[in-house]
């Protein structure tokens, strides 16, 4: 029998003994049919979170010969194509520059917009531009804290929303977030005045029924404050799949009972990848976590995102320029 004849017979029920049809037919049918002509309930559902945390205003990396920043134009490469393959981006806090500047605020903030991300967590660096300059921010973007009250005009009010439900896959997913009072502790009096922060151990215990109530059992908690804490706050809402924490900028990996917990570090060096997979008798079960290390001299930048940069400095070089004279 020549090539062709080969060819055309190697899936002909002809080409096989009568009594074997069968046996091929049960095998198409059993392995060969593609996963997508079964139900949807029947496919192994992965969701992705990435994850950042510390910026400090870091848009664009830094060279500095020591310990060089990727910055948020390095990171924004990977962060953009996780979102555009469905991955839920969350960031946990400490955006800004520490020591204050409303202009790169503005870009950083656009950039965040830009990138689209699914959660942001109010640090404390978000209150360095002053109550005023947040009021202003909290206007392009929403933050997300559960047990932060601020001062207003008829007294203190408690800052919302503290927590969001999404629905990756079709599963549920309550996504909340805390801060550790312990954060304002080196702030001017005209901010510590101006904030009140609620027990993070109890706030924490709070959301996790409210969204319970909500009838999602699957629960990613983000903690604004030192490891020891959230290490605390593990055991007392053992239920979350895993607590992200920001503000320390350590690069953290380790259990607390069930409870995974979580921290890319600093200044965009690194997104954090927590995997989830819905398993049919434990629900959705976290698949693994890891870290996306990323170098200023060898990574390449996201271009929407460095022409933001760019179009700060250059902003910046023309206040310097035209700034009036001191006497």
């Amino acid at each position: 029998m020549d090539r062709e004849k080969i060819g055309k017979n190697l899936f002909s029920f002809h080409s096989f003994p009568r009594g074997s049809n069968w046996i091929l037919f049960l095998f198409l049918f059993q392995v060969i049919l593609p996963i997508s002509s079964f139900p949807e309930e029947t496919r192994i559902k992965k969701i992705i979170l990435a994850y950042t945390a510390s910026f400090n205003g870091n848009i664009e990396g830094c060279d500095c010969r020591e310990y060089p920043r990727s910055g948020l134009a390095k990171s924004a490469v990977l962060l953009r194509e996780l979102k555009e393959e469905g991955a839920i981006l969350i960031d946990g806090g400490d955006l800004l520059d520490p020591s204050g500047d409303p202009l790169l605020a503005q870009y950083f903030l656009k950039a965040f917009t830009n990138l689209k991300y699914d959660f942001l967590t109010l640090g404390d660096q978000e209150f360095s531009d002053g109550l005023n300059a947040f009021w202003e921010y909290a206007e392009s973007v929403d933050f997300h804290c559960g047990n932060l009250l601020i001062k207003g005009d008829t007294g203190f009010r408690k800052y919302s929303p503290p927590y969001k439900i999404l629905k990756p896959e079709g599963v549920p997913l309550g996504i909340g977030a805390i801060i550790d009072p312990a954060v304002f502790q080196l702030y001017p009096e005209s901010i510590k005045d101006s904030v009140r922060v609620i027990s993070p151990e109890e706030a924490a215990r709070e959301l996790v029924n409210k969204i319970t109530e909500e009838g999602v059992s699957n629960i990613i908690l983000i903690f604004h404050g030192t490891r020891e804490r959230a290490k605390k706050i593990a055991t007392l809402v053992p239920q979350v799949l895993a607590i992200i924490i920001a503000h320390e900028q350590w690069i953290i990996q380790e259990k607390v009972g069930e409870v995974l917990l979580v921290s890319p570090g600093e200044e965009g060096n690194r997104v954090g990848i927590l995997s989830l997979i819905q398993d049919k008798e434990e629900g959705l079960v976290i698949e693994k976590n890891t870290f996306q290390y990323f170098s200023f001299w060898d990574d390449p930048d996201d271009p929407a995102i460095k022409d933001m940069a760019d179009q700060y400095i250059q902003e910046m070089i023309s206040r310097i320029r035209t700034a009036p004279k001191k006497p």
